[in-house]
């Protein structure tokens, strides 16, 4: 396997006494640069779209290489604006989501609305607000890729989202999170 050890620089900054005070720390991470490679035949890869700023190379790169992609509701506002333009509409509707799903409190209605009704995309809304909308698009791609039958009685086990079906057999899933440190605290933590 393609992987690289990393040692990343944790610069933290703390303001003590009105003074700004940098503490820095290291940490061993492991960098996996999987994604570019060829993918493996038989394997599976979801791509998670978080509402955060994104580059439309890597977005479209990205898409292209999933067999699933769940935008929390603001990344589908973010995926849409992006493929918006001239000679970018078929790129929109080749390059569109397997599912929207969050509590719908960031996605605007007409995005909503054109995945929904023109592209057939479901758009799943779950209010809990004790669980953000990283968690709920995860427990989308478990529901899309693990036997909900096998995985009964387990605490892991989400039920699947109404209009998505889910495989009969579980696989192997690499699941690309799109927008997950990008400064906003509740992605992040």
């Amino acid at each position: 396997m393609f992987r690289q050890r990393a040692w990343l620089l944790l610069v933290s900054a703390l303001q003590v006494d009105g003074r700004l005070m940098r503490r820095m720390t290291t940490a061993p991470m492991r960098i996996g640069l999987d994604y570019l490679k060829p993918k493996r035949e038989g394997a599976k890869e979801a791509l998670l779209v978080l509402n955060t700023p994104l580059d439309k190379n890597v977005l479209v790169s990205l898409m292209r290489r999933a067999d699933t992609v769940v935008c929390a509701d603001g990344g589908a506002n973010r995926v849409h604006d992006l493929l918006e333009g001239e000679g970018l509409q078929d790129l929109r509707r080749v390059l569109r989501p397997t599912a929207i799903k969050g509590d719908l409190d960031s996605i605007r209605d007409d995005v909503a609305a054109f995945y929904r009704d023109e592209l057939g995309v479901p758009v799943i809304r779950d209010a809990d607000q004790d669980r953000n909308d990283m968690d709920k698009c995860l427990d989308t791609v478990w529901g899309l890729h693990c036997n909900p039958v096998e995985a009964q009685g387990t605490t892991a086990a989400p039920v699947p989202a109404p209009g998505i079906d889910p495989v009969e057999n579980p696989v192997h899933v690499s699941v690309r999170v799109l927008g997950s440190f990008s400064g906003r605290f509740d992605q992040v933590m």
